[in-house]
């Protein structure tokens, strides 16, 4: 930065500073903040940035419903949803909720379940093996992946 500002730098033409104090009321943070306008729909959700958030369901936003509300997000990517200048409480919902295989391994039932699935998918495969419906290489298919079944 000295580098810059020995490069770039130049005395201003007055010497007067004319820049104002801030005002109480006023905020920079909020000013600086990126501010846009979405419907709140009936079910108390919105939608910003390609995620949906949904509103706790409060007496402010039940006046919200249906109505035009602010989606303000800060510097740092924080996101604040507003109307009328009352904040409204809300949480980005995860659309793209994955299961995670320890939480399925977890499970004992499932276990059970699976490995049902995994007889009845067994015994499908022999008896479409006994058809003559199949051409050799189908039927070299089905037989090899059988085996990696077991």
């Amino acid at each position: 930065m000295k580098d810059y500002n020995q490069r770039f730098a130049c005395e201003p033409q007055s010497p007067h500073d004319a820049h104002r104090t801030l005002l109480p009321q006023e905020n920079l943070a909020r000013i600086f903040s990126w501010q846009e306008e979405r419907r709140l729909t009936g079910s108390l959700t919105l939608h910003y940035n390609r995620v949906m958030y949904v509103v706790a369901s409060t007496p402010a936003s039940e006046k919200a419903r249906g109505k035009r509300v602010t989606v303000r997000e800060e510097e740092d990517g924080t996101v604040h949803i507003e109307y009328r200048g009352e904040h409204l409480d809300a949480y980005a919902f995860p659309k793209d909720a994955r299961v995670h295989q320890g939480a399925i391994v977890e499970n004992k039932l499932l276990g059970h379940v699976l490995s049902v699935i995994a007889q009845g998918q067994r015994e499908r495969d022999k008896r479409t093996l006994q058809t003559k419906r199949l051409t050799l290489r189908d039927e070299d298919l089905m037989r090899k992946a059988m085996e990696n079944q077991v």
